[in-house]
């Protein structure tokens, strides 16, 4: 499974089982930046939990739009999608036993140039390091329930992505976590907030949310490149020896 996506799952499961931002319904609340549909979110909130505005926002935007267009990931779905994971986890513990085995043959060798070998230690252990927090997530007991609810989250993400693009169109992202509808996800915040759904209590904190959800050197995808067929749905491919 790529580091990247099984990263996210965590982060997903680490969401599921904390608490979520934003309890207070008092948009008098002292501190508050922004009401999100009722909910206060003061700066606090975020330090707290380590979310961004944007992360609170979309989470928000993101349920409703799905219950609204019945988009919310079925059993069936979400089983696919954990199938997926299984095979993907096996495929890339295979790939990672090759290069590993690759390495350590090398490695063998007294005629390597010295940045060479250390270029190899260094690929060694990063290989070793995720075979090792591999072994950690077996032992880390997680209920099916939150399993499945993580999953589900991801599963809907993506049919949202894929619908919201259909329908507003735009810019698309190519990012580590798949293809991201940059323009259209703005289009989508900004039709809240007009119905004052989404409000900003400080200027300032608006500017710098806007500002945050440009940044970064995005790798904008041509048309042809554009495909929201969900990665899980597609065969893995195979890796060149």
């Amino acid at each position: 499974m790529n580091a990247n996506r099984f990263l996210f799952l965590a982060l997903a499961i680490a969401a599921c089982l904390g608490s979520y931002v934003g309890a207070a319904d008092n948009p008098a609340s002292t501190n508050t930046v922004a009401v999100v549909f009722g909910k206060s979110i003061s700066a606090a909130d975020l330090g707290s939990t380590g979310m961004t505005m944007l992360d609170v926002i979309w989470r928000e935007v993101n349920d409703r739009y799905a219950k609204k267009n019945n988009l919310v990931a079925t059993d069936q779905e979400c089983e696919a999608y954990e199938k997926w994971q299984v095979e993907a986890g096996e495929h890339d513990r295979e790939k990672r036993r090759r290069e590993l085995n690759s390495l350590e043959e090398q490695l063998k060798s007294e005629n390597i140039a010295k940045e060479k070998r250390a270029q190899f230690e260094k690929d060694r252990k990063t290989l070793l390091w995720v075979e090792a927090q591999e072994e950690w997530a077996k032992e880390v007991s997680i209920p099916q329930e939150v399993k499945r609810r993580a999953s589900g989250q991801w599963v809907t993400f993506h049919k949202v992505y894929k619908a919201i693009y259909e329908e507003y169109g735009g810019k698309v992202a190519i990012t580590a976590f798949g293809l991201y509808p940059i323009e259209a996800r703005r289009k989508l915040i900004e039709e809240y907030m007009r119905a004052g759904d989404i409000r900003f209590l400080d200027d300032g904190f608006e500017v710098e949310f806007w500002q945050n959800y440009e940044k970064g050197g995005r790798l904008i995808a041509t048309k042809d490149q554009i495909d929201f067929t969900p990665y899980w749905l597609k065969p893995i491919p195979n890796d060149p020896d």
